[in-house]
């Protein structure tokens, strides 16, 4: 039992850390020992180096803040929204205004020969537009006013344009007012728009008789 402590005592008499590598590691600067044990971080990384990484970010922000009171406000959409409402307000109401004269060259150009138009009325197929351009000029339309315009730009060549549509019609002798839903999809083709598909969804209280006489013109205040 002598001999066993006397090895255990040998073997931790001889058992100390060897610090030497981290004395010569090139990412950490000089230290002792006793630094290692009462916090070394405090001696490896001086105050000054983190004052020098608060000052360092401050500016960071700064440039930031300075970069985001600079940049542009939001006017630039706006202008661009009011831009394409503009120009497709005018190409639906050309599309009225052809209907309203039966012109079917201008309904031509403005229409694609695959154009569409989709209801919620079973069987839910869509109307091609050879159908749909005879339903439209059976009858007499009498006036139309176009509300709550609103266009989504998909990209330079495909825009989604969506409006209430409120017309007065003649069917029979009998006028009759009308409000729908309508989403359309337009699609330039060289230097013309095109409509591809029209979507309709009637409003409640559609297909309402009105007295003759009634005005639903556009008042150019919707």
């Amino acid at each position: 039992m002598a001999c066993v402590r006397q090895i255990n005592s040998t073997c931790f008499a001889h058992f100390r850390p060897d610090f030497s590598l981290l004395r010569n590691a090139s990412l950490i600067t000089p230290t002792t020992e006793r630094d290692l044990y009462n916090g070394y971080l405090s001696k490896a990384f001086p105050m000054r180096t983190a004052a020098r990484g608060i000052v360092l970010l401050s500016s960071l922000l700064t440039i930031q803040f300075g970069l985001a009171q600079a940049a542009p406000k939001e006017t630039g959409r706006i202008v661009t929204k009011t831009r394409l409402v503009a120009m497709f307000s005018e190409l639906e109401t050309r599309w009225l205004q052809a209907v309203q004269q039966k012109d079917e060259t201008t309904l031509g150009r403005l229409v694609s020969e695959d154009f569409q138009v989709w209801t919620p009325q079973p069987p839910g197929a869509p109307i091609p537009r050879e159908d749909w351009q005879k339903q439209a000029l059976a009858h007499q339309l009498v006036s139309f006013r176009l509300r709550q315009m609103a266009v989504r730009s998909l990209s330079n060549q495909i825009s989604v344009a969506s409006f209430v549509l409120s017309d007065l019609i003649e069917q029979g002798g009998k006028p009759q007012s009308r409000d729908h839903f309508v989403v359309d999809v337009w699609k330039k083709d060289g230097e013309n728009w095109q409509c591809t598909d029209r979507y309709v969804w009637p409003l409640s209280g559609n297909a309402r008789r009105v007295r003759a006489g009634v005005d639903l013109r556009p008042s150019g205040k919707e």
